[in-house]
């Protein structure tokens, strides 16, 4: 039902814009959000991605959280502080590095 994103599926919106837009939406969340999540508590999700996230079995979504492309590492991390939004519908996830603390998403495309 749900896969990661590949070079192979053809994706209506930019790599380079959905960049932008999850910077975007993390900024929104990180100005309505006093405090910082991480992976240990729960996230913030707007009401359609927590409903889709639900629907992913606890070990995929682990599995997704801890496999992360991080363009300034340049290798793969566990995406902590994180929240998600439904996002030309699919779940985007956005957060930070475990290790360099830059910003890093995960698209999971919802099948």
């Amino acid at each position: 039902m749900f896969t990661h994103f590949s070079t192979a599926v053809h994706i209506s919106v930019s790599v380079n814009q959905l960049c932008q837009d999850a910077v975007r939406f993390r900024q929104t969340v990180q100005a309505t959000t006093p405090i910082q999540m991480s992976v240990e508590s729960f996230p913030k999700f707007t009401p359609p991605a927590a409903k889709l996230w639900s629907t992913i079995p606890a070990g995929t979504r682990k599995a997704l959280l801890s496999n992360v492309w991080c363009g300034r590492c340049r290798h793969e991390v566990t995406i902590k502080n994180f929240s998600g939004a439904v996002k030309s519908n699919d779940l985007l996830v956005v957060g930070l590095c475990s290790e360099c603390q830059g910003d890093v998403a995960r698209l999971i495309e919802v099948r």
